[in-house]
């Protein structure tokens, strides 16, 4: 994956990771610490261990983490 994500990238990826209903996944909890930080990649890297879970909540953010 290209590490660089685009402004409306990161502002997808801030927006999905603020839903309250992903919070049952330990990964999306460990992405959003990484992206105080603001390490996007490793937010992204981290997401994909749930990639399938998150699937079935959001597609958007699933094809995101998957490129």
């Amino acid at each position: 994956m290209n590490t660089e994500l685009s402004q409306e990238q990161k502002e997808l990826l801030r927006r999905e990771l603020s839903r309250d209903d992903l919070s049952i996944y330990t990964a999306v909890v460990m992405a959003r610490q990484a992206l105080e930080l603001g390490r996007y990649a490793e937010a992204v890297s981290r997401l994909r261990v749930d990639a399938d879970k998150i699937l079935m909540h959001s597609r958007e953010l699933y094809e995101l983490i998957n490129n």
